[in-house]
């Protein structure tokens, strides 16, 4: 398994990102709006201010 870690970690297939304000602003809005799953809320509103393709298999917040 660490061998595993080390690999994703240093493959740079991967781009690791912060959530910016502006994500944390739309996670709230998204929270308004009755998805209440804070964390999908964070990681959706992430991929939506960087530009990024967001995968779930999340029913709820698909049809959100």
């Amino acid at each position: 398994m660490d061998i595993a870690i080390k690999s994703l970690l240093k493959s740079e297939f991967y781009r690791w990102i912060k959530p910016t304000y502006a994500a944390v602003k739309l996670t709230f809005k998204l929270r308004k709006l009755g998805h209440r799953d804070n964390i999908d809320n964070l990681l959706y509103a992430t991929s939506i201010v960087n530009e990024m393709v967001f995968l779930t298999m999340d029913k709820d917040l698909k049809t959100s």
